[in-house]
């Protein structure tokens, strides 16, 4: 059965990470790494899957950390 599936992608996702202020926190090397993983992931799932697999990611590391 076919059925049709919008994936959502950020063009030029490099431009968008280096500018925010946490970017100085990592190499070049990593960010490098972060933006072909990025870049990659969503285009096969799309940025919202990204955005909720990070959220949930985080919030279970935060849970974690209060308990």
């Amino acid at each position: 059965m076919d059925f049709d599936y919008t994936v959502f992608f950020i063009p030029n996702i490099r431009d968008s990470i280096v500018a925010t202020r946490q970017a100085n926190k990592y190499s070049p090397s990593d960010i490098d790494a972060m933006i072909r993983w990025i870049e990659k992931e969503q285009m096969e799932w799309g940025i919202g899957h990204l955005i909720l697999k990070s959220a949930e990611l985080f919030a279970a590391e935060f849970l974690l950390k209060c308990t």
